[in-house]
């Protein structure tokens, strides 16, 4: 999508937990993910909101179902990635009535369950 995946997603690895949110209490709204001990959780305005959730996938919902539920903004940097994650993966269409450039190259790209065999 043209975005960084830094910019949402933040990779620790060997670093306590409360390193990592000590690291990112300037984040506006970031996942992270610690390899030891095992941990995945979400940062908004540099607070922990939801810690231990155990997979990416997860995570991503639960952000994108935060996002929604406190009315938060969705960060200009990521607002590709967050259109991706309402349009492609919860089949929601956002209030632009029309897709991206971006979004429909994605689509194009995209092979059709329907068509393999």
């Amino acid at each position: 999508m043209g975005e960084s995946g830094q910019e949402l997603i933040s990779d620790y690895c060997g670093a306590a937990e409360t390193i990592v949110h000590e690291d990112l209490k300037m984040k506006n709204m970031s996942i992270y993910v610690c390899c030891e001990p095992d941990a995945v959780g979400i940062i908004i305005e540099g607070i922990p909101v939801l810690t231990n959730l155990g997979n990416l996938a997860k995570v991503c919902c639960f952000l994108l179902g935060l996002t929604y539920a406190l009315n938060l903004e969705c960060p200009s940097k990521l607002s590709k990635t967050f259109e991706v994650f309402q349009r492609l993966f919860v089949g929601l269409d956002t209030l632009r009535p029309k897709s991206s450039p971006k979004f429909m190259t994605l689509i194009k790209q995209a092979p059709c369950p329907d068509t393999q065999t």
